[in-house]
């Protein structure tokens, strides 16, 4: 693991990022079935915090308007994610204005979870994870990869969007190589599942064999297993 010293000492810390419909959600589950990983997902956090009971559900509603509100949603109407997302991301402004909403609660819900693990591995899953302050407290970043062709068919045919919209939604989201610049594993995702997991299980067997054990052995070697 990295040299560098950070809040949660005892726990490695994989950064999984990734631009939209790469795959890392997928990823991230599939590595939450371990029983020494804690998977932990910003943009879950995200839906709660945007719920009418959530801590941002007022000021988003406050900033934005209630056009951004479900038509039929009772005495307390939930905010319409989709219509969100329509007019943030035809506005650059917007979209940064909406992350100074959301992203503080967000790292505090995270930072607080984190805390509240027992695993010895925490994945965190995000989007801008890199441009966050918990950047530094990062052990590996893993980058998912696809091509932006495999992403916008994606995008169109299993979350139903247009390609004009496939397309902004894409282009409204910092380069994908500027994240697998900072990479330390790429696991490419465009085509069979099953050759992405196995690079998966490499990466998760490189982490399990440096975790410390208090009998000496490697985690994984400790579990019973070298990959999972």
């Amino acid at each position: 693991m990295g040299a560098r010293r950070k809040r949660w000492s005892n726990q490695c810390l994989i950064g999984l990022t990734g631009n939209i419909a790469s795959g890392k959600s997928s990823v991230a589950q599939w590595l939450a079935r371990h029983p020494l990983v804690k998977a932990l997902d910003a943009d879950l956090i995200a839906h709660e915090v945007l719920q009418p009971d959530g801590e941002c559900h007022q000021p988003v509603l406050d900033h934005f308007g209630r056009g951004i509100l479900q038509e039929s949603g009772g005495a307390r109407p939930a905010i319409d994610r989709g219509r969100l997302a329509r007019l943030v991301f035809q506005d650059e402004r917007l979209l940064r204005e909406l992350e100074a909403i959301t992203h503080p609660p967000i790292r505090r819900i995270l930072e607080a979870r984190i805390s509240a693990s027992s695993e010895p591995i925490i994945v965190l899953e995000a989007i801008k994870l890199l441009e966050s302050s918990l950047r530094p407290e990062l052990d590996f970043i893993w980058v998912v990869d696809a091509a932006e062709d495999v992403r916008q068919e994606r995008l169109r045919t299993q979350r139903k969007m247009s390609a004009e919209v496939a397309r902004q939604r894409i282009a409204a989201q910092a380069p994908q190589r500027d994240k697998l610049a900072q990479a330390d594993v790429v696991i490419e995702n465009g085509g069979n599942w099953e050759d992405t997991k196995r690079q998966v299980e490499a990466a998760l067997a490189l982490v399990l064999e440096r975790l410390p054990d208090p009998a000496g052995e490697s985690a994984g070697t400790a579990n019973g297993m070298n990959t999972v």
